[in-house]
């Protein structure tokens, strides 16, 4: 599953890739999160979905609700965040969780 946050209405979606732009599908808006800059990945053992943005904390994304809840207090940069990548190794911080 390819999953797409549109970070101007603050809406979570589902692309499927062999369509892209045709195919994207709104699952749910993003509640209470506001997007600026968008950083969005899939963890791919947990099925999370994690994202960030202009506050440069760290969220999950619930898939079917699109609720967001906030993990920790930020994660230490000065600037937006607009990018992520899913560890492909455990992370205790994030089992924890």
């Amino acid at each position: 599953m390819l999953y797409a946050i549109n970070g101007s209405a603050s809406e979570l979606y589902t692309v499927d890739p062999d369509l892209a732009a045709d195919a994207a599908d709104k699952i749910a808006d993003i509640a209470p999160l506001v997007f600026g800059s968008v950083g969005v990945e899939l963890h791919p053992d947990s099925g999370v979905i994690y994202a960030c943005t202009d506050d440069t904390v760290l969220y999950s994304i619930d898939p079917d609700t699109g609720a967001s809840t906030a993990i920790g207090a930020g994660m230490g940069h000065a600037s937006t965040c607009d990018n992520l990548a899913a560890p492909w190794t455990v992370v205790p911080c994030l089992d924890e969780i």
